[in-house]
């Protein structure tokens, strides 16, 4: 879906919304989750409202969606509402904040809950279930979104320099969900008893410190 002015809106965008029926609704919101996204299922974009410098807002009436919805008990105020919605209600995507360092939090930390829910299913021998596939391809997605936000990529993707960034996995080989995919330009399975690796990692950018972390990764010179 696009706003107003025909821009793709995604997850990690700031938006402005205005001429909705109730106030609540109009502001300057981050959009936390979109039609598609590996972890949700709805079919509208689910916003939480900004407050100052860009931290997001933990009040009763900061969550809304685009479209935008009510949900007040009264039936013919809620016809009413929905109607006037659909009519007058715009979205735009604004530039980036100033400060987009909560935003970035709040993306790493859905990644990391992702994490933690996907450990545990695979301590208890979960690993094959499509959920646990879910979790992982989620907590990828989060901290490409947190990525992103920060500004650590562009428009088209992450920065490319031209180089190559090798990683090595100490632990185990690769395998979907042991390692980010995005700018994978290749993969090296060597003799770990002769390298110290199970599969060595080409990248087109530099991983960042929360994802060599996270992956277990040893950072290699070219």
């Amino acid at each position: 879906m696009t706003d107003r002015n025909n821009v793709e809106i995604r997850t990690g965008d700031i938006v402005y919304v205005e001429g909705t029926y109730f106030q609540d609704d109009t502001g300057v919101f981050l959009v936390t989750r979109s039609p598609g996204d590996p972890c949700w299922v709805g079919d509208s974009y689910s916003l939480n409202r900004l407050v100052g410098k860009g931290k997001i807002s933990t009040a009763a009436n900061s969550v809304s969606s685009w479209p935008v919805r009510s949900y007040v008990t009264n039936h013919g105020v809620r016809e009413e509402a929905d109607r006037w919605n659909r009519d007058n209600a715009t979205i735009r995507v604004m530039k980036p904040l100033e400060n987009m360092s909560h935003v970035e939090k709040y993306f790493l930390d859905e990644a990391r809950y992702a994490s933690r829910q996907a450990k545990r299913m695979e301590a208890r021998g979960l690993s094959d279930c499509p959920q646990h596939d879910n979790l992982k391809r989620s907590e990828e997605f989060f901290r490409q979104v947190a990525d992103r936000v920060s500004g650590r990529t562009t428009e088209e993707g992450r920065r490319n320099t031209g180089k190559e960034y090798r990683y090595g996995m100490r632990l185990r080989g690769f395998s979907m969900g042991t390692a980010p995919t995005q700018n994978l330009k290749g993969v090296r399975d060597t003799d770990k008893a002769i390298t110290g690796y199970w599969s060595i990692l080409i990248y087109s950018v530099p991983l960042t410190r929360e994802q060599v972390e996270q992956y277990e990764l040893t950072p290699l010179k070219a």
